[in-house]
């Protein structure tokens, strides 16, 4: 490679919304070491499952009849429900757990709709102002549909308050709405009945309402409150689920939701297991509103200083209260301050709950820890090793031997660490554990394993085994390893065996890879051998699927280049032509049209060509990530290239078009054009080092004013520049003569051509009886 055309930087490639790789502990202060050892704080971020997670893993996947029907703004939740469901159900994948879901909603609508015939005297119903009128008004619908319309406009009298979502894990629980007034009473006292009617009817006349109505005869008995009230509630919320799983229509998802309007009249009555079981419960199911109500008890828990103690008998309690105070000092930006490399400060904690969260354990018997893997991340986050050494001891989780990794790393045990990993990890299937990981820390501790081998100098173990990680675990890929490993660690021909033992795609033809990952490293791959001169191989691994971005595919970017240049490969494939026809071509024009053709390609497309994807940087090739071992170092200064700076193709594209002028007619349009596009590149330009880009757009103009031909542009010069006509450059200069009088001569072509070889001929007899008369006239002189 040409050592004058490389630049680094990044393909927008990089860019996709990602987990990557583990690199720092809490100080955020640790040095590159020189020998295998890791510095301070090296992977000893505590390990915890988010607290959605854990939420709905309270109880073990629900599989009956239950559905879920809610409005959520934010789809976290029901993401990691969805997940959790679709894999305990063994589906596929998640669409086909919705369209199930969506499939039976659609026929139970069918089942409660309101026939056509009387759908404008429901509407009339349902405008009514009280409940009697409606029902007067609805005397040819259905009596089911009419009972339970009249009992909800009067219900809707009663209590017209909303339920406020929140997602966020410091926002407190809205306030209940206050005491209702006679009026609302008195609503609520004629809804009462009607929804009683209901389920009173025959099971032909009362299905297309009677899950309905048991859920609504509930929450009035308990927006009532009275005497006998709250027993009344429960039982018909336990009524709306046997309803519902006996077959009858829920198409709202009232059953789901009746776990959660019993589970305020439990926690009313101070039965914390009870209010907690009954939210599992409706979380189980994948309810945004079942993790928030469970959110609101671990909340009021962390706060209440008496709150550890209060779950001692409550093994789901304990799990809960342990996830929330994880999560809630992680202040919800973990992945910033964890899964990225470089350096960030530790995050504040609340030492004085967690340490009181602690203590209160201590004083238990061992047998009522239920979790204690859980608490042991706490112990190990607070700094108490002691505790957490003993919480783990004999445990077999996978967070407890992540956790026990991450001590012995700290006691500088790296193989140990090493092989607790893969315990770690080989507690984790490729579905979700509901005692286990999240996906999210399936994929990190799989990440931390890949950074420890690193660490060791095990490089070509690293990348197996995070590209192992990316395919196995349900997280996230963990780019910046793999491209600084593939770009600046490795040697190319590690990196090529490993690109070899890729799985193919058995849907392509052309047995290339799609997955990201793969399609990562053969784009690395192709550029490192385009670097190194060796452009048919690179061909080979250069993407030919449009995996990797280009600028050309961009429609509002002009870059001049040849449609006919899509990918990677066609980028490669042009460049490795262009390099050779600057040495090889038979003519100076040709060459330089080669030269310009590599400055544009440098300009343009440098990224896909020939780019590093991971940053390097002056000081000799620095490392980003924390914990570099001498044989990696080594490695680093051998891989290193300059110059490296992401600017520098500028200047790259500068110097070959300069190269493309230098072989062109100065009066030609191409040599104008050329230097026109030459200056319009460093009007663009950044300053790089001792190189100013007002200097070289100087130099452009100077050049072309001292030798170039006038032409209609050149007011614009370096802003609006036309392609180089490098076909017109080529030509003598008495035809571009000849075409420049033709068009004044206003005749026609084939005429104008029959005019010229008559004077042509003209000449050439004229030339002939010259040269006879001059041999005549010597043949008579005196002095032949």
């Amino acid at each position: 490679m040409r050592q004058d055309v490389f630049v680094s930087g990044r393909v927008n490639l990089r860019r996709w919304i990602a987990l990557i790789a583990l690199s720092m502990g809490w100080a955020g202060i640790a040095q590159a070491a020189d020998d295998p050892t890791t510095p301070q704080g090296f992977l000893a971020y505590p390990p915890y499952n988010g607290f959605v997670f854990e939420a709905v893993h309270l109880l073990p996947a629900r599989h009956d009849q239950l559905t879920v029907d809610e409005v959520d703004d934010d789809t976290l939740f029901r993401g990691m429900s969805d997940i959790r469901l679709a894999s305990a159900a063994s589906f596929d994948d998640e669409s086909e757990l919705d369209g199930q879901r969506a499939e039976r909603r659609q026929k139970q609508a069918v089942l409660t709709a309101v026939p056509d015939q009387v759908a404008a005297e429901f509407k009339a119903m349902q405008s009514a102002p009280n409940g009697d009128a409606a029902y007067a008004i609805g005397k040819h619908l259905p009596e089911a549909i009419r009972l339970y319309t009249a009992a909800a406009i009067d219900f809707h009298a009663a209590h017209p308050a909303t339920i406020v979502r929140q997602a966020d894990l410091e926002w407190p629980k809205p306030l209940p709405p206050g005491p209702m007034d006679t009026e609302q009473l008195a609503a609520l006292d004629k809804a009462l009945p009607r929804f009683q009617a209901v389920l009173d009817l025959p099971d032909a006349v009362k299905s297309s309402r009677v899950v309905a109505a048991a859920y609504m005869l509930g929450r009035s008995h308990a927006l009532r409150g009275g005497p006998g009230d709250a027993a009344a509630a429960e039982k018909a919320f336990v009524l709306t689920r046997t309803l519902a799983r006996a077959g009858m229509p829920d198409p709202q998802g009232l059953a789901v939701a009746s776990f959660g309007d019993q589970a305020r009249l439990r926690r009313a009555a101070g039965d914390l297991a009870s209010t907690i079981g009954l939210y599992a419960e409706q979380a189980a199911r994948g309810s945004i509103e079942g993790v928030e109500s469970l959110k609101w008890v671990a909340q009021s828990l962390y706060l209440d200083p008496q709150g550890m103690a209060k779950v001692e008998d409550i093994p789901q309690g304990q799990r809960l209260l342990l996830a929330y105070a994880l999560e809630i000092n992680d202040d919800g930006r973990v992945r910033e301050y964890v899964y990225s490399p470089g350096g960030h400060p530790y995050l504040n904690v609340d030492n004085g709950t967690m340490d009181l969260i602690v203590r209160t354990a201590k004083q238990w018997p061992k047998e009522k820890i239920a979790w204690p893997d859980r608490l042991a991340s706490i112990a190990y986050r607070t700094g108490d090793f002691e505790f957490a050494h003993a919480l783990v001891d004999g445990q077999s989780t996978a967070l407890a031997w992540w956790l026990k990794a991450k001590m012995l790393l700290a006691e500088g045990k790296l193989s140990d660490a090493e092989a607790n990993y893969k315990k770690a990890l080989a507690m984790s299937p490729a579905t979700p554990d509901p005692n286990g990981l999240s996906p999210f820390n399936e994929s990190a501790a799989c990440a931390e394993l890949a950074q420890l081998e690193r660490v060791r100098g095990e490089f070509v173990p690293a990348m197996r085994d995070q590209l192992a990680c990316d395919r196995t675990y349900m997280g996230f890929p963990a780019p910046d390893l793999l491209l600084y490993l593939a770009e600046r660690v490795l040697s190319l021909k590690e990196l090529q065996d490993i690109v070899a033992a890729l799985p193919p795609d058995p849907s392509m033809h052309t047995g290339r890879v799609l997955d990201y990952d793969s399609a990562l490293l053969h784009s690395a791959l192709a550029k490192r051998l385009v670097r190194a001169n060796r452009y048919q191989e690179a061909l080979s691994y250069a993407d030919i699927e449009g995996n990797v971005a280009t600028t050309v595919n961009d429609p509002s970017f002009d870059t001049g280049l040849s449609q006919s240049l899509k990918s990677q490969h066609d980028f490669i494939q042009a460049y490795a032509t262009a390099s050779d026809q600057t040495a090889n071509a038979t003519s100076a024009i040709e060459k330089a049209a080669a030269w310009y053709q590599l400055a544009l390609l440098t300009r343009v497309e440098h990224g896909v060509i020939l780019d590093h994807d991971a940053p390097l940087y002056k000081d000799k090739a620095a490392p980003i990530f924390h914990g570099v071992s001498a044989s990696e170092r080594d490695r680093l200064r051998n891989n290193y290239v300059t110059p490296d700076q992401d600017n520098l193709r500028w200047f790259v594209a500068f110097d070959d078009a300069y190269k493309a002028a230098q072989l062109l007619p100065p009066r030609s349009q191409a040599y104008a054009a050329v230097l026109c596009h030459a200056a319009h590149w460093m009007y663009q330009a950044p300053v790089v080092d001792n190189r100013d880009p007002v200097t070289g757009l100087r130099d452009a103009w100077m050049l072309y004013v001292k030798h170039g031909a006038h032409v209609s542009w050149a007011s614009h010069f370096g802003h609006q520049c036309p392609d180089p006509d490098f076909d017109a450059a080529a030509r003598p200069s008495w035809i571009k003569q000849w075409q420049k009088l033709v068009p004044r001569l206003h005749v026609h072509p084939w005429l104008a051509s029959a005019f010229a070889f008559a004077l042509l001929a003209t000449v050439l007899v004229f030339a002939s009886l010259r040269r006879l008369r001059g041999k005549k006239m010597s043949f008579d002189s005196p002095n032949t």
